[in-house]
């Protein structure tokens, strides 16, 4: 089931989603299908023009970027029912892992995103939500390119927002030009390039 597209700088195009054996509904691995721009499997990635991979157990793709280099980062939830754990994983062009991001090509994150962009300056940016108190609030996670987190934003890197009249939940990401972020779902929120509210 394809989930989220990115079109790279040379017009192929990415999709990710996820994949399973009719036999075993539990083991749901993620997929990255690379094609040219007429549609045809790119024989340079992957088997076939494509990936598959099994992080931990059940795995969900969420979102699909490619770097200016090239390199190719997929956000997905592993185990989204009984222990959910939100993982950046990064490719290198190729369809094989990059071991030099995060720890062996991953990087684990502390609330549940949906949607990841990436900056002009390289470093990336996943949005998503977090439960505190009870209340379930934006969540804004930006890295460096090698997937630490960005001391410079918020508290280790992450911002939540709680709302004192409703639920926040970002659905998606932007950045503007001048280093702003804008999430959305549930409402509009924007910060500045250090994680306040705009």
């Amino acid at each position: 089931i394809p989930v989220a597209v990115a079109v790279q700088p040379d017009n192929k195009i990415l999709v990710v989603g996820r994949t399973w054996r009719l036999e075993d509904f539990s083991d749901v691995d993620i997929f990255l299908a690379r094609s040219t721009s007429s549609g045809i499997p790119d024989q340079g990635f992957g088997s076939n023009g494509k990936v598959i991979a099994n992080i931990d157990g059940r795995d969900e793709a969420r979102d699909v970027i490619v770097q200016t280099d090239g390199k190719i980062l997929v956000l997905l939830t592993t185990n989204p029912i009984t222990n959910p754990v939100q993982i950046l994983v990064r490719y290198r062009s190729d369809g094989t892992l990059d071991s030099d991001f995060g720890t062996g090509g991953k990087v684990v994150m502390g609330f549940r995103a949906n949607a990841l962009t990436i900056q002009p300056d390289g470093k990336l940016v996943a949005a998503g939500w977090e439960v505190i108190d009870g209340r379930q609030g934006n969540a804004i996670g930006r890295y460096l390119s090698n997937g630490d987190p960005d001391p410079s934003f918020g508290s280790n890197g992450t911002v939540v927002t709680i709302a004192p009249d409703r639920h926040l939940h970002a659905l998606d990401v932007f950045v503007q030009p001048d280093g702003k972020i804008v999430a959305v779902g549930y409402g509009v929120t924007r910060y500045h390039g250090d994680g306040t509210i705009d």
